[in-house]
C-alpha cells in the first residue's frame, strides 16, 4: 500500500492492469516508484509528501504507475506526454492545485525544500576565541598520534 494510492485505487481505473502477469506480485514497489517520482517532481514548488494527497496527485501516480507497467505498448507515449504536460502546468502555474474541498493548495515558493524549523535560532554559539586557531605544536602531536595507532 502506498502513501497516496493502493493497488486497487490502479485497478478501479485500469481493470486491465489486473490481468498484466506478475504485476500485482510487483505492485507495491511499482506504486512506491511512482509516488517517489510525483513528490521529486513536485518538491521544487510544494511541500512533499502531501497529507491528505490531493486528487489530482492520486491522478498524476495512478496514471504514471500504469504508464511504467505498460512502457513499451504504442499508446503509452500519448500517456506520458499527457502526464508531463500536467506536471508542467502544475509547476509553471497553469495548473492549480486543489486539495478534495476545492481549495488551493498554496505552493512553498518555489524556493526549494522546505524545513517545519525553519524559524528556529542556532543553539550553537560562537567559539572561544582562543580555539580558532591552531598551533603547529598541535598538528604535529595529532600526525604522530596517526603513526603510532
Amino acid at each position: 500500500m502506498g502513501r497516496y494510492i493502493d493497488w486497487q485505487d490502479l485497478v478501479a481505473r485500469y481493470q486491465d492492469v489486473a490481468k498484466i502477469g506478475g504485476a500485482a506480485d510487483t505492485s507495491t514497489s511499482w506504486i512506491t516508484a511512482a509516488e517517489a517520482y510525483v513528490d521529486g517532481r513536485l518538491a521544487t514548488k510544494y511541500t512533499v509528501p502531501f497529507t491528505p494527497a490531493p486528487p489530482m496527485v492520486q491522478d498524476l501516480v495512478m496514471d504514471l504507475t500504469y504508464y511504467r507497467i505498460n512502457m513499451r505498448q504504442k499508446w503509452a507515449g500519448e500517456l506520458r506526454a499527457d502526464l508531463n504536460a500536467r506536471f508542467e502546468g502544475l509547476l509553471n502555474g497553469t495548473i492549480a492545485l486543489v486539495d478534495a474541498s476545492g481549495n488551493v493548495i498554496d505552493s512553498a515558493s518555489g524556493s526549494g525544500a522546505w524545513s517545519n524549523t525553519s524559524s528556529y535560532a542556532s543553539a550553537f554559539g560562537l567559539d572561544d576565541p582562543a580555539y580558532w586557531q591552531v598551533s603547529s605544536n598541535w598538528q604535529q602531536d595529532l600526525e604522530d598520534g596517526r603513526e603510532l595507532g
